[in-house]
Order: structure tokens, then C-alpha cells, then sequence
């Protein structure tokens, strides 16, 4: 081993779950580590390149492969960087609405209750709005839950295109609201609502992401100590007890081994299933935290789709995803079950069509993109043992996704292809997402009442192990049909001031001021 070094909480990946986490206790004084696999993504030109973003893939792990549905191992849309892959997403901060946490019937079954409600987290919500500066205009979304607290900007104006487009649903009666967004267009922001968001990093950092919102705040604290390149590879337990007692990993290709009394995985649904599952032992022969044999199961990632209308004359729409439509979220007169939740997607461009019409001439692809209004459909996925994470031997990577509750997300296509076709678009293109899209992961390690059938309990600590916390979209039981990001950074806000409530020994007669950077 080439470093060992003691922390009070050692927090793995710095995305929203980790980052929050890490924030909230950094005030505390305790020395908190936070470990990540990534480094700092660099601004560059090539940051709001659409060739270079999805063509090339320049943001992508160049050397992970994962084995889909028992298929042929393959490159996957992960990312790791100081911010986690939020340092690629859409900027959209939404809450589960409140039905969302209650038991809810498909025809392909049941969508189970949290062990928490919407009350619990509806103050650690708008505390998280804060932090990620959130931009909306609450009051218009029919679905929308009960706030107690304002977000702090308004609405991200809209392409006058899509103000059109607005109003034309609104003559069709239907409510479409404003996105709450992160991306700072108040008084001093940064934004310039570029074509090159939804997908994309951004170049001036005016989207607040998991790093600008979180892990800067956190790290500019003299007890907090980022270790970036940093893969941890397994938790070992204290030969003792059900504790853990350290991790070990690869930094800068150098073994290294982290001791702490707390430890919270926070790697995402995929990867923090996949390291407990890794860190099997002796004691723990099923993976960490699997006394329940959930972990790694129950895998979560919305169904999907893109759906391109494409009208006869350019639309002339720069910044597009500002809006959504939750009308048949919760079902219509037509369809009495859940639907999901329709939002413009970032605006398309030729590259991104390339791997899907390979051979139309670039100039063709731009063509249609020019012409075309896009949109994203989410419908619940629906929790299933059988869609699972499970490793190999080398820590290598297989995903298998048992699809569910396909009938609702068909029947929200439907209605958004009708809708367009009826708006004066002749060519309504749709497609599925497929499973390697992983933006929504989670379930894999969920919370629950029971510890037969959870690996959690509400606070996302462990059943097996009294200091090990798992923060991250895999706590989620269900995976409701909205983006999952502020769900997470409200949990984990919530989770952290649980930790400093209760008494888990943290910090006890350690000296704080001897933790330096590593």
C-alpha cells in the first residue's frame, strides 16, 4: 500500500448524491474525504462540439466496457468527472410529485411506496433548489406538489419559436410550465442559451452542475480533501465487527488504501451496486449490504424516448429545452394509468444523428435537425429482480434490463406524435431509448421498511453494516417519471443531517487539524 490515511467520513464519487452529502457535513469540521474516479472535466472549444461530444464520444470513458443483456462487451455512456455526469446533463431539477412516493398500480404491476413521503423531503427540496440556483415559475405544472419555499429565479425565458409552440398547447388545452433549470440566466449569470446544452458541458460554467453547485463549495473548507483519479475498488470490513473499516483503490495507477469510521458510497446506481457486489468476502459471500440479496437488483432507468417533429421550414429555435408538459402524467380519459412527463429535449443536430442514419449525407441530417422540434418522453420503469448489475470476477461490468410498463410509455408517444402531426408537422419520427442509456439509473441498492427486502432504511444507511450509507439515485424504490437529480441531492441532505444527529462516534478524539491533502 503506497498511502493510508484516517477520515472521519470517506465519501465515494462527487456527484449530486456524494457532492450534497459532502457539503452538508463539511460546516461540521469533521475530515471528510472525497473520493472520485474522474478528474476536473476541462473547459475546452471542444466542450459545445456536437461532432466531438456524440460522434467522437470525447467525454465518454475511454476504456470501460460493459456486457448488455449477456451481449458482446461494449463501450457505455458513463462518464466520470469531479461532478460526476451531471457535468453532461440537462440542468433540470424537478420533484417527485407526491403520488409518486405512494403505492401506484400498472397493468404490468405495482409501483411500491417509499418508506418516507413527499413531507419528509419537501424542505430538504427546496434547500437543494437553493444550492443548484434553480429557475422556474412555479404554480402552472397541474401535477405539481405543495412548496413551501420559493425557487430562487424565475423562469428561463423561451426561443420565440417555442413560445409559439406554447401557446398552440395551450389552445389544445393542455398546461405546459416552465422547466426548473439550473442554468443561470439571472442578473450576473452566465448563461448565453447556446444550441450546445442538454448533452453537452458547458464552456462558461453557467450550468450548475454537481461540481459548481456542490464539490467547489465543499472542497474551499479546510477539512474537506478531494482525491480525484482515484478509482476505489473495494470496502473491506473490520475483522471485528460488521463495520467497515476502509476502502482500498487505484490512485494515479498506485494502490492506496483510506481508513474512516463512517463511510458513504455515493458512485451512482450502476457502480455503487457493482463495488458492493465486488467487495464479497468471506463474512459478506453475496456482496456487501446483500444480506437482503436486493443489492445489484431492481434496476431502474425510465423508459425513454426521442420524438423529432419535423416541419417543411426551418424553426429557427438556438435554445429549446425550456418547457414541459405533465398533463398525462397521471393518466387522461383515455388511459386511467400513469403516463410520465413530456419536456423539450436539448435542441438536435446532425452529428447527434449519425449513429442512427449512417448513411444520409451530413448535409441532410442538418436539414432535418433545422426543421424539427424535439421532445423527451420518460415513463416510470417499473422495479423488477431481474433487471439487475452483477460482476464478474475482474470487477467487469453485465447490466440486464427486464422492460416494464411498456404499454403507458407507447400510449404517451402516441398522444405526443398525434399532437404534432395535428400542429402541422407531416413527419413525426419517434425512438425508444435503448439500455445503454443509463442517465436515470437507479434502484439497485433501494431503501425500504424491511431489511428482508431492502438493503436500506430511510436514511439510506445499511442493514448490515451500522456506518456504511449508500446516497445515490440506487436508494430509490421506485423510479417515478421525472429526472431524479434533486430527489437525490434532497436525500442526501436529509441523510447528512441524520449522521450529524445521531451518534455514530464520529470524530471522537481525533485531531482535524492534522488531515492535509493527499
Amino acid at each position: 500500500m503506497r498511502e493510508q490515511r484516517d477520515f472521519d467520513v470517506i465519501v465515494v464519487g462527487s456527484g449530486v448524491g456524494g457532492g450534497a452529502t459532502a457539503l452538508r457535513l463539511a460546516s461540521s469540521g469533521l475530515s471528510i474525504a472525497l473520493v472520485e474516479r474522474g478528474t476536473f472535466l476541462p473547459r475546452e472549444a471542444e466542450n459545445w462540439d456536437a461532432d466531438e461530444v456524440f460522434r467522437r464520444q470525447r467525454y465518454q470513458s475511454p476504456d470501460e466496457r460493459w456486457s448488455f443483456d449477456g451481449g458482446k462487451p461494449i463501450k457505455p455512456a458513463s462518464y466520470y468527472f469531479v461532478g460526476g455526469a451531471t457535468k453532461l446533463f440537462g440542468g433540470v431539477m424537478m420533484r417527485l410529485r407526491e403520488r409518486d412516493f405512494q403505492e401506484i398500480e400498472y397493468p404490468d404491476g405495482l409501483s411500491p411506496a417509499w418508506p418516507i413521503g413527499y413531507q419528509d423531503l419537501e424542505p430538504y427540496y427546496g434547500q437543494a433548489e437553493r444550492l443548484f440556483g434553480v429557475h422556474g415559475h412555479p404554480g402552472v405544472d397541474p401535477t405539481e406538489p405543495p412548496q413551501t419555499s420559493q425557487l430562487p429565479f424565475g423562469a428561463v425565458d423561451h426561443d420565440r419559436p417555442i413560445e409559439q409552440l406554447i401557446y398552440q398547447l395551450r389552445d389544445r388545452s393542455l398546461r405546459p410550465f416552465s422547466l426548473p433549470l439550473v442554468l443561470q440566466r439571472h442578473s450576473g449569470g452566465a448563461c448565453v442559451r447556446c444550441g450546445t446544452c442538454d448533452g453537452y458541458p458547458c464552456l462558461v460554467g453557467a450550468k450548475l452542475d454537481a461540481e459548481l453547485a456542490l464539490v467547489r463549495p465543499a472542497i474551499a473548507h479546510r477539512n474537506v480533501t478531494l482525491l480525484d483519479n482515484s478509482m476505489v475498488t473495494r470496502l473491506e470490513l473490520d475483522p471485528a465487527s460488521n463495520k467497515i473499516s476502509r476502502i482500498v483503490g487505484l490512485r494515479n495507477g498506485q494502490e492506496f488504501s483510506l481508513r474512516a469510521e463512517v463511510f458513504v458510497v455515493s458512485a451512482g446506481a450502476i457502480n455503487s451496486a457493482a463495488l458492493l457486489l465486488h467487495s464479497a468476502g468471506g463474512r459478506s459471500p453475496r456482496g456487501l449490504a446483500n444480506s437482503s440479496g436486493v443489492v445489484g437488483r431492481h434496476y431502474m432507468a425510465h423508459n425513454s424516448s426521442v420524438v423529432m417533429a419535423v416541419g417543411l421550414k426551418k424553426t429557427g429555435t438556438v435554445f429549446q429545452k425550456s418547457f414541459g408538459v405533465n398533463d398525462f402524467y397521471f393518466g387522461d380519459e383515455h388511459y386511467p394509468h400513469p403516463m410520465g412527463n413530456v419536456q423539450m429535449i436539448g435542441k438536435l443536430h446532425g452529428p447527434m444523428l449519425a449513429h442512427r442514419t449512417p448513411m444520409l449525407p451530413p448535409r441532410l441530417r442538418q436539414a432535418v435537425a433545422d426543421r424539427s422540434v424535439d421532445w423527451y418522453l420518460q415513463s416510470e420503469d417499473l422495479p423488477h429482480p431481474d433487471s439487475r448489475v452483477s460482476v464478474g470476477a475482474d470487477g467487469s461490468i453485465r447490466l440486464d434490463r427486464k422492460v416494464t410498463n411498456l404499454r403507458s410509455h407507447k400510449e404517451l408517444v402516441k398522444r405526443i406524435r398525434g399532437l404534432m402531426r395535428s400542429l402541422g408537422y407531416p413527419l413525426v419520427l419517434s425512438e425508444m431509448l435503448g439500455a445503454r442509456t443509463t442517465s436515470h439509473q437507479c434502484g439497485t441498492v433501494r431503501m425500504g421498511s424491511d431489511p428482508k427486502q431492502a438493503a436500506l432504511d430511510a436514511f439510506c444507511r445499511t442493514y448490515d453494516h451500522p456506518n456504511l450509507f449508500v446516497v445515490d439515485g440506487s436508494f430509490f424504490p421506485s423510479s417515478a417519471a421525472v429526472n431524479p437529480s434533486l430527489t437525490i441531492a434532497a436525500q442526501a441532505l436529509r441523510v447528512a443531517d441524520h449522521m450529524l444527529a445521531e451518534d455514530f462516534g464520529i470524530g471522537n478524539d481525533r485531531s482535524r487539524e492534522s488531515i492535509v491533502s493527499i
